[in-house]
């Protein structure tokens, strides 16, 4: 059984890196807010002496980390993953969602030193990442994943989609983006339309639920935060934001245009400049009321 390593222990990470020890892999795990590794070394794991550490004890390594810059620190810079002398970590299974330009020349890069890189975004959120249920969509090579890795995904994930060469999970998650968070947009505007006519809303879910208006996104968001307006969330939109913006680049360079999504984003941005990052997308009802 390959020991990993395992580097960004937050809110998604850090439950995939336990998925890791249950199924039974030895796990090292790092993170740049080093507390957040005491969970992980609670469950058998260990924290990693140093990222060059790290790239010396593992055999592959997984990264959850916020953008692509942060992904080539983490392996490529001068005290990264990839720095030690005597350097064992063969494989990168890159969970960060980043720039579909930016992964394959990751693949590139570290193909010549011998390494194989995977990008391998997820959906499935919080919950999902917690019960090894997350879909998670790969780019790579692809006998390299069903004879080595699958076992490393599977004890990550449910549903485990290969597309093709680096960069063709990054195209796929953006899309997935786009249909999540401008879904997240309108449901907003359903939401205080709802209210304004003062509608009984939990009637309204309801009849959603069995409906053509029906998705997951309303199923999980509509009660936990548009119907109560509670925007409290752990995660914010923040993230959400910079992944939106990727998929506004990606579509950019295939000529392609995304007027639902920019329109969207006008309120998702103001919500950032009012300094609402850390909140739940939904506050942006404040600006529909």
């Amino acid at each position: 059984m390959l020991k990993l390593g395992f580097a960004g222990l937050g809110s998604m990470g850090l439950s995939m890196a336990l998925c890791l020890r249950r199924a039974g892999f030895e796990v090292m795990g790092w993170n740049r807010t080093r507390e957040k590794e005491a969970p992980l070394t609670a469950a058998g794991g260990v924290s990693a002496p140093s990222l060059a550490a790290m790239g010396e004890e593992c055999d592959g390594v997984v990264l959850c980390l916020p953008h692509d810059g942060v992904v080539r620190e983490v392996l490529l810079g001068p005290d990264g993953i990839l720095s030690g002398k005597n350097r064992r970590v063969r494989y990168v299974v890159d969970c960060s969602t980043i720039d579909v330009t930016a992964a394959r020349a990751l693949g590139t890069e570290l193909a010549a030193l011998g390494l194989r890189y995977f990008d391998s975004p997820v959906s499935g959120g919080p919950q999902g990442a917690r019960d090894g249920s997350l879909t998670i969509m790969v780019g790579g090579d692809e006998e390299t994943l069903n004879e080595v890795l699958m076992p490393v995904y599977r004890a990550m994930g449910k549903n485990i989609l290969y597309f093709g060469p680096n960069g063709s999970a990054q195209q796929i998650k953006l899309i997935n983006q786009i249909l999540t968070w401008v879904n997240h947009a309108v449901l907003c505007e359903a939401g205080v339309l709802a209210k304004k006519a003062g509608l009984d809303e939990k009637k309204l879910y309801d009849c959603i639920l069995t409906s053509y208006g029906y998705s997951r996104v309303f199923e999980v968001c509509y009660p936990a935060h548009i119907m109560p307006e509670n925007y409290d969330n752990p995660t914010g939109m923040a993230m959400m934001v910079k992944d939106l913006e990727l998929a506004q680049r990606f579509a950019a360079s295939c000529g392609a245009r995304l007027p639902m999504t920019d329109a969207a984003m006008v309120m998702y941005r103001r919500a950032i400049e009012l300094g609402q990052g850390g909140r739940d997308q939904s506050i942006i009802m404040e600006q529909l009321k």
